[in-house]
Protein backbone atom coordinates (compact mmCIF):
# COMPACT_ATOMS: atom_id res chain seq x y z
CA UNK A 1 0.00 0.00 0.00
CA UNK A 2 0.87 3.24 -1.01
CA UNK A 3 1.42 5.52 2.12
CA UNK A 4 -1.23 8.78 1.54
CA UNK A 5 -0.30 12.42 1.77
CA UNK A 6 -2.96 14.29 3.58
CA UNK A 7 -1.37 17.58 2.92
CA UNK A 8 -1.31 18.98 -0.17
CA UNK A 9 -1.30 22.45 -1.57
CA UNK A 10 -3.60 24.33 -4.03
CA UNK A 11 -2.34 27.52 -5.90
CA UNK A 12 -4.64 30.49 -5.88
CA UNK A 13 -4.31 32.57 -8.24
CA UNK A 14 -4.11 36.52 -7.40
CA UNK A 15 -3.58 35.57 -3.57
CA UNK A 16 -3.04 38.91 -3.16
CA UNK A 17 -6.25 40.54 -4.58
CA UNK A 18 -8.33 37.55 -2.87
CA UNK A 19 -6.60 38.77 0.82
CA UNK A 20 -8.13 42.39 -0.31
CA UNK A 21 -11.67 41.63 -1.13
CA UNK A 22 -11.88 39.47 2.28
CA UNK A 23 -10.33 42.15 4.00
CA UNK A 24 -12.77 44.85 2.47
CA UNK A 25 -15.58 42.48 3.35
CA UNK A 26 -14.90 42.01 6.72
CA UNK A 27 -14.67 45.85 6.82
CA UNK A 28 -18.14 46.12 5.62
CA UNK A 29 -19.43 43.59 7.69
CA UNK A 30 -18.21 45.42 10.90
CA UNK A 31 -19.24 48.75 9.30
CA UNK A 32 -22.94 47.03 8.93
CA UNK A 33 -23.11 46.14 12.41
CA UNK A 34 -22.11 49.26 13.88
CA UNK A 35 -24.76 51.13 11.87
CA UNK A 36 -26.99 47.88 13.18
CA UNK A 37 -25.94 48.59 16.96
CA UNK A 38 -27.29 52.44 15.92
CA UNK A 39 -30.84 51.76 14.99
CA UNK A 40 -31.36 49.24 18.05
CA UNK A 41 -30.11 52.38 20.01
CA UNK A 42 -32.29 54.68 18.48
CA UNK A 43 -35.29 52.07 18.48
CA UNK A 44 -34.84 51.83 22.21
CA UNK A 45 -34.49 55.19 22.64
CA UNK A 46 -37.60 55.88 19.89
CA UNK A 47 -39.61 53.64 23.04
CA UNK A 48 -38.36 55.27 25.65
CA UNK A 49 -39.77 58.42 24.17
CA UNK A 50 -42.98 57.39 23.30
CA UNK A 51 -44.00 55.90 26.56
CA UNK A 52 -42.71 59.85 27.99
CA UNK A 53 -44.94 61.19 25.46
CA UNK A 54 -47.40 58.63 26.12
CA UNK A 55 -46.78 59.44 30.37
CA UNK A 56 -47.03 63.47 29.56
CA UNK A 57 -50.53 62.83 27.70
CA UNK A 58 -51.72 61.13 30.62
CA UNK A 59 -50.83 63.71 33.18
CA UNK A 60 -52.30 66.35 30.73
CA UNK A 61 -55.82 65.00 30.45
CA UNK A 62 -55.71 64.52 33.85
CA UNK A 63 -54.92 68.76 34.11
CA UNK A 64 -57.90 68.95 31.91
CA UNK A 65 -59.94 66.71 33.60
CA UNK A 66 -59.27 69.29 36.51
CA UNK A 67 -59.31 72.18 35.21
CA UNK A 68 -62.99 70.57 33.51
CA UNK A 69 -64.46 70.10 37.17
CA UNK A 70 -62.86 73.59 38.67
CA UNK A 71 -64.57 75.60 35.91
CA UNK A 72 -68.32 77.08 36.63
CA UNK A 73 -70.55 74.69 34.43
CA UNK A 74 -72.85 78.08 33.76
CA UNK A 75 -71.26 79.96 30.57
CA UNK A 76 -70.01 83.66 30.58
CA UNK A 77 -73.54 85.08 29.33
CA UNK A 78 -75.21 83.86 32.80
CA UNK A 79 -72.90 85.48 34.93
CA UNK A 80 -72.93 88.69 32.96
CA UNK A 81 -76.82 88.91 33.38
CA UNK A 82 -76.24 88.34 36.52
CA UNK A 83 -73.70 91.14 37.21
CA UNK A 84 -76.36 93.55 35.22
CA UNK A 85 -78.91 92.79 37.81
CA UNK A 86 -77.15 93.20 40.76
CA UNK A 87 -76.37 96.55 43.03
CA UNK A 88 -73.70 98.82 42.11
CA UNK A 89 -71.76 98.29 45.64
CA UNK A 90 -72.12 94.02 44.84
CA UNK A 91 -70.85 94.81 41.20
CA UNK A 92 -67.77 95.78 43.45
CA UNK A 93 -68.04 93.01 45.19
CA UNK A 94 -68.56 90.19 43.04
CA UNK A 95 -65.58 91.73 40.68
CA UNK A 96 -63.18 91.48 43.24
CA UNK A 97 -64.26 88.06 43.47
CA UNK A 98 -63.90 87.26 39.96
CA UNK A 99 -60.97 88.92 40.02
CA UNK A 100 -59.32 86.90 42.59
CA UNK A 101 -60.54 84.07 40.90
CA UNK A 102 -58.94 85.10 37.24
CA UNK A 103 -55.84 85.64 39.87
CA UNK A 104 -56.17 82.03 40.85
CA UNK A 105 -56.87 80.51 37.51
CA UNK A 106 -53.57 82.47 36.15
CA UNK A 107 -51.46 80.89 38.61
CA UNK A 108 -52.65 77.67 37.58
CA UNK A 109 -52.18 78.25 34.02
CA UNK A 110 -48.74 79.45 34.86
CA UNK A 111 -47.99 76.48 36.81
CA UNK A 112 -49.32 73.71 33.82
CA UNK A 113 -47.45 75.86 30.94
CA UNK A 114 -44.36 75.54 33.40
CA UNK A 115 -44.95 71.70 33.32
CA UNK A 116 -45.36 71.88 29.67
CA UNK A 117 -42.55 74.04 28.92
CA UNK A 118 -40.34 71.52 30.75
CA UNK A 119 -41.27 68.55 29.15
Amino acid sequence: MAKSNDNFYVGIKKPKELRKNLLESSKRIIENLKDYEKIMSIRDEKSKKIVEFNEKIGEVVELFSFLKKTFPRQGIQAENKEINKTKKCKKSKKIEIENEEIARLETDLAEIEARLNSM
